[in-house]
C-alpha cells in the first residue's frame, strides 16, 4: 500500500517495534485506536490506517467484539534478533542524531523553557513516574508540551517524527536499556531551573542532558549490539510536508528559486505547462496546480492567451491573495522556518564553519560575494544556509536544512514590502559584508552570531507583518 503520509509510516514503525521487541506480546490488547491516537498526538484516521496495515502484514487481529490483539508470536530468542536487527541497521542514523541534538536542538529547548506555561510546568513530574509501556508515550506527551510552547507547528511536526523514530526505540528496550532511560532522570531538574528563570545553569544542563543521552546511546551499541551494522544503513528522513504525494510544492520550489536567483527575469514569461512538464518530470496537471498557488502567491500572473508573466517585486505584494487559507499556510511555513534557523543556527553555523578546509571556506566566500556582485545582498543569508546544509559535519543537520530552506521561498511575497531590489539590497549590503569579512577571516563566531541576530529580526517583522494582515 502506497503511503500517503510520511508520519503514518514513523508511527507505523513505532508499532510495529513495540511488538518486535516484546512490549506488546502475543494475545495482548493494544490500547483502543482512539486512546493510541491520543498517545501518539496524531489522528484516528492515522491510528486506523496503521492498525489496518499492521493487521494486513500479520502482526495484530483486528475484532469488534475483542479490540485490537497481538498476533505474531516471538520469543525471546526471536526479540532478542529483532532488536539486533534493527540497531544494526540504524547504527549510522542514531549515533549521527545523537550528536547533531545539541546544535540543532539546544537552543531552540532553551527557549521553549523560557516560554513554556505554568500549567504545562504542573503536568510534567507525573510523566516521569509512569511504568515502562506508558513512559514512552509519556516522552512524547512531554516533548510537546516543551516544544508546543513555541507555537511552531513544523517544529512540532519534527519533534515527533525524530523522536518517535530515534527516541521511542531505546524507550522500548526494557531491562535491556536502563541506563539510556536513566538520563531522563535529570528532567526534574531542568523543570526547577526553569521555575527558577536560571536560564545559564539550564542551558548547561540541556547541553550535559543531550551530550549524556549520546554517550549512553553510543555505550549501548559497544557493550550490547552484538551484529555488525548493516551494510545497507536506513537514513533518517524528514520532509516537512505531511502529504508527500503533494508534488506541486516541490516543483513551485524549484521555479521560486530559479526566480529568487535571476534565472527568470522580472518581466519574462515561463515556459508553456507542457514544456514545464517535460523540465520538472511530472504531469501537466501538477503543473498547473503548481502555477495556480504561485498566482495566488502573487509571484506570477497567468494571461489568458498570451502566458504566465514574472511580476516585480512591487506586483508581487499587491497581488499576493492573502485571503486563500493555502497562501496563508505557505506563508506561516515560512515564518516556522524562519524561527527554527534563528534558534539554532548559531550552534549549527560554529560548528560546519569549523569544520570547513579551505577549498570549501572558498567556495562559500565567492558564493556570498556572487549575490553581492548581482546586486542582490539580501540572499546572503539564504545562501549561507544553503551551504550550511551541504557542508554540516552531521546528516541529521544537513536534512533538516535541507527541507527549511525550501520554506525561505514561500517569503517571496515578504521581499515586495520591504521596497524596490535596490532598496534591499542597500540595506542589506553592510550586514552581508560583515558576514563576509567573518568568513574571510575564519571567524566562526562573529559569523554565527551575525545570522543569527539577522534571521532574530526577520522573525520579528514576519510576524508584524502577518499580523497586520490578520494572520496569526
Amino acid at each position: 500500500m502506497k503511503e500517503l503520509l510520511e508520519l503514518n509510516q514513523i508511527v507505523y514503525n513505532n508499532l510495529k517495534i513495540q511488538i518486535e521487541f516484546g512490549t506488546y506480546g502475543y494475545g495482548e490488547h493494544l490500547p483502543t485506536m482512539e486512546d493510541m491516537a491520543e498517545l501518539h498526538l496524531v489522528s484516528i484516521d492515522t491510528i486506523r490506517h496503521v492498525y489496518r496495515k499492521l493487521q494486513t502484514e500479520g502482526y495484530i487481529t483486528l475484532l469488534k467484539s475483542i479490540g485490537t490483539v497481538v498476533k505474531v508470536k516471538y520469543d525471546e530468542e526471536d526479540i532478542e534478533h529483532n532488536i539486533q536487527t534493527f540497531f544494526a541497521q540504524h547504527k549510522d542514523s542514531l549515533l549521527d542524531f545523537c550528536h547533531s541534538m545539541p546544535y540543532l536542538f539546544g537552543g531552540i529547548q532553551l527557549t521553549a523553557w523560557k516560554n513554556i506555561s505554568p500549567e504545562a510546568l504542573s503536568q510534567m513530574p507525573a510523566m516521569l513516574t509512569t511504568k515502562h509501556k506508558s513512559f514512552s508515550y509519556s516522552a512524547i506527551l512531554f516533548l510537546h508540551l516543551v516544544y508546543g510552547s513555541l507555537k511552531n507547528d513544523m517544529l512540532l511536526f519534527l519533534i515527533r517524527m525524530v523522536y518517535i523514530a530515534y527516541l521511542l526505540p531505546f524507550l522500548n528496550l526494557g531491562e535491556r536499556a536502563l541506563h539510556i532511560r536513566k538520563e531522563f532522570s535529570s528532567i526534574p531538574c531542568q523543570i526547577q531551573l526553569c521555575r527558577q528563570k536560571d536560564w545559564a545553569a539550564l542551558s548547561s544542563h540541556i547541553t550535559a542532558h543531550m551530550n549524556g543521552y549520546s554517550i549512553a546511546i553510543e555505550q549501548f551499541f559497544q557493550n550490547y549490539i552484538t551484529m555488525p551494522a548493516a551494510e545497507k544503513q536506513i537514513p533518517f528522513t524528514w520532509s516537512s510536508y505531511k502529504k508527500t504525494s503533494q508534488l506541486c510544492y516541490s516543483v513551485a520550489f524549484e521555479i521560486l528559486r530559479s526566480i529568487v536567483y535571476g534565472e527568470y527575469a522580472e518581466g519574462s514569461f515561463l515556459p508553456s505547462l507542457k514544456l514545464l512538464a517535460e523540465e520538472k518530470h511530472v504531469s501537466v496537471s501538477t503543473i498547473r496546480h503548481t502555477l495556480a498557488l504561485l498566482n495566488d502567491l502573487g509571484i506570477i500572473k497567468t494571461i489568458n492567451g498570451i502566458g504566465t508573466q514574472i511580476l516585480s517585486l512591487d506586483q508581487v505584494c499587491e497581488n499576493c491573495n492573502l485571503s486563500s487559507p493555502t497562501v496563508k499556510k505557505r506563508l506561516l511555513d515560512y515564518k516556522q522556518s524562519l524561527q527554527l534557523f534563528a534558534l539554532s543556527c548559531r550552534s549549527v553555523a560554529t560548528v560546519t564553519i569549523a569544520a570547513l578546509d579551505a577549498a570549501t571556506k572558498a567556495q562559500w566566500i565567492e558564493a556570498l560575494y556572487g549575490c553581492i556582485r548581482m546586486g542582490k545582498s539580501d540572499l546572503i543569508p539564504t545562501v549561507s544556509l544553503k551551504l550550511i546544509a551541504v557542508a554540516a559535519p552531521f546528516q541529521t543537520i544537513k536534512t533538516v536544512y535541507t527541507e527549511l530552506y525550501k520554506q525561505l521561498f514561500w517569503g517571496v511575497p515578504f521581499r515586495g514590502m520591504k521596497g524596490t531590489q535596490q532598496t534591499i539590497h542597500t540595506n542589506y549590503l553592510p550586514h552581508s559584508r560583515f558576514l563576509v569579512n567573518a568568513l574571510e577571516q575564519g571567524d566562526a563566531a562573529a559569523f554565527a552570531a551575525k545570522l543569527e541576530k539577522i534571521f532574530s529580526h526577520e522573525v520579528g517583522a514576519v510576524t508584524e507583518q502577518l499580523a497586520a494582515h490578520g494572520i496569526q
